[in-house]
């Protein structure tokens, strides 16, 4: 057992007597309400004090315009196709919403703890001079994450839930080499995790690997299930971590936290297991456990357009939630920095494959073709005001719209009418006509070819084509094209 143990945390050598160290992590960001997580603290707070346990309370820090992929945060649909980004968009915070939950951490006579998401966060970490930094299972090999953690020299608990043996060895060397004080959490992350998958010898074989460690345990089980606790304590644990939380009249608890009642009947059953306390096969993955994590974890994105036989560089890519099947994943980095350009070239703001690639949310579709617009558009300067509307035009889904489809951008549309058509290099648009509307094309800058009634005409920039109502034409371009389109009014 880890009796007496010295935590390395510096001021945060608590429960000295028991050798215990309590974590509590605040459910779902507290609803994103600094009141709802100032009465948490309160109430985890008073639990803590009547059993004479002083815990650490952990928030999570994440800014979600840099940790989401730009296109959740471009949406302008209510409800995305990501519930997660959704929720994580909801109960967003600012650096002082948090710090005063920090302050009231410490008012309740609590340690406060973060797991940044992001880099930014890790900052935020350091500027509020919190004693310890949590590493979440999602983000054990997320390599630039902990290499930022890495240079706050700040002490740093790790899950290490989903993790293989090599991805632990990896972070606990990450942090070896700038000699940042490490502690593992063995934890299971499916959200409630099963009693019969919780592989608590892991514990042990934790303790075995890095005997030099602190080995301690995070838990997700079901909130009144105290077997685990139990478990936990007998291989060896001086860490125990739950996610906590307060229900309200319009606030539930999710599955796998705890309310105070139930917090302290964990935290008593932890002491008296501890006070009367006087296996090694490699962890198995659990099923669910690699989807539920890469639900949050990021994946490696194109910054900006690469054409084939360039070679990409840290400038290039961008990591963002979530990973798709098939894509690097940010614990990747090292494999795609400095290698060349796949020969069918990267679109900005796309995922980068490992494998054959996987479906792409609309969001993040929508988001790549409106980056290569704009670049089209800056790169023949042609300036739009604030708050221009734009319409992507898919006629055969966002997946072909490199094939067929163009953007759309309202400029006026009165008794008269002006927009732009921009389509992106081998675009075609469908045959069609209009019953109402009369239109002049005015092309701004590249080709186009106008089939109209049958007939073929090449159109270079500065040439205009009027069409009366009614006329049949489709049109493609060879290297993308703006258009100017002045017309009668658009219905």
């Amino acid at each position: 057992m880890q009796s007496n143990v010295t935590f390395p945390f510096g001021p945060v050598n608590v429960n000295r007597d028991s050798g215990l160290l309590i974590l509590l992590e605040m459910a779902n960001n507290h609803q994103g309400s600094v009141e709802h997580g100032a009465k948490i603290c309160e109430e985890m707070g008073k639990v803590c004090r009547e059993r004479g346990v002083v815990a650490g309370m952990k928030l999570q820090f994440r800014l979600c315009d840099h940790y989401l992929h730009p296109g959740y945060m471009e949406s302008a649909s209510e409800k995305l196709s990501n519930p997660l980004a959704t929720r994580f968009m909801s109960t967003a915070m600012s650096y002082e919403q948090y710090f005063e939950i920090v302050q009231a951490i410490k008012d309740n006579g609590m340690v406060p703890f973060s797991t940044p998401w992001d880099e930014p966060t890790v900052e935020w970490c350091a500027r509020m001079e919190l004693p310890v930094i949590k590493v979440a299972s999602c983000f054990i090999t997320d390599l630039p994450l902990l290499r930022a953690i890495a240079q706050t020299k700040i002490p740093v608990i790790a899950s290490v839930g989903g993790a293989s043996v090599c991805d632990v060895d990896r972070a606990v060397e990450v942090f070896a080499t700038d000699n940042i004080p490490l502690t593992l959490l063995h934890c299971v992350a499916n959200y409630p995790a099963a009693t019969e998958d919780l592989c608590m010898d892991q514990v042990r074989q934790l303790r075995d690997r890095y005997p030099d460690m602190v080995i301690g345990y995070s838990g997700h089980e079901a909130p009144d299930d105290l077997i685990p606790v139990t478990m936990a304590l007998a291989n060896g644990s001086a860490i125990l971590e739950r996610h906590v939380g307060v229900p309200t009249d319009t606030i539930t608890l999710n599955k796998y936290s705890m309310n105070p009642d139930q917090v302290a009947a964990w935290v008593d059953r932890a002491l008296l297991v501890k006070k009367s306390l006087s296996m090694g096969e490699a962890r198995p993955f659990i099923d669910g456990e690699e989807e539920a994590l890469r639900k949050i974890q990021r994946g490696i994105y194109v910054a900006k357009a690469k054409e084939p036989g360039e070679f990409i560089g840290a400038d290039d890519v961008f990591l963002a939630m979530p990973v798709l099947p098939g894509q690097f994943a940010a614990g990747d980095i090292d494999e795609v920095v400095g290698q060349p350009v796949p020969v069918t070239g990267l679109a900005p703001k796309m995922p980068i494959w490992r494998d054959q690639p996987g479906e792409v949310p609309p969001e993040m579709r929508v988001s790549s073709i409106m980056e290569r617009i704009r670049t089209m558009l800056t790169d023949a300067k042609v300036t739009l005001s604030e708050g221009t509307e734009a319409t992507v035009q898919h006629f055969h889904g966002l997946d072909k719209f490199d094939e067929i489809g163009g953007v759309l951008v309202n400029i006026v549309n009165r008794e008269y009418a002006k927009m732009l058509i921009v389509m992106l290099p081998g675009q075609r648009y469908p045959n069609h006509h209009h019953l109402q509307k009369e239109e002049t094309f005015h092309l701004l800058a590249g080709d186009l070819t106008v089939d109209v009634e049958g007939e073929t005409k090449q159109l270079k920039a500065g040439d205009s084509l009027t069409l009366p109502r009614g006329t049949k034409h489709a049109f493609s371009t060879e290297t993308g094209m703006i258009l100017e389109e002045i017309s009668t009014t658009y219905h």
